[in-house]
C-alpha cells in the first residue's frame, strides 16, 4: 500500500522489483485513491475479502497508515524509523 504516480511506481519497480514478491500491490494511481483516506484501506480489505479486524498494516507512518487503520479496527504496528538497526542488532544476537 502506497501513495505514488505511475512513474514513481516504474522507478521502484526497475530498482527492486517488487511486484516479484506480492501478489497485489496496492497503488495510489490505480486506486484512484491516496491514503490517508479510508476508501484506499476499505479498497484493499475488499479486494482481500476479509474483515476489518483479519487486516494488519506495518508501517512507520502513524499519520497516513497507523491511525487511518486504527480507525477502522485494522490491527497495527508502528516501526520506528531506526527499526532496520534493531532488527540487524537482534538477528546478530
Amino acid at each position: 500500500m502506497t501513495n505514488t504516480s505511475w512513474y514513481g511506481w516504474q522507478k521502484v519497480e526497475e530498482r527492486f522489483n517488487l511486484s516479484k514478491y506480492f501478489d497485489y500491490c496496492a497503488l495510489s494511481f490505480r486506486l484512484g485513491l491516496v491514503k490517508p483516506d479510508s476508501k484506499f484501506f476499505q479498497a484493499v480489505r475488499k479486494k482481500f475479502k476479509v474483515k476489518n479486524n483479519e487486516c494488519l498494516i506495518v508501517s512507520d507512518s502513524l499519520k497516513n497508515d497507523i491511525l487511518p487503520a486504527k480507525k477502522l479496527g485494522w490491527q497495527t504496528l508502528l516501526l520506528g524509523k531506526n527499526c532496520l538497526n534493531v532488527i540487524n542488532t537482534l538477528i546478530k544476537k
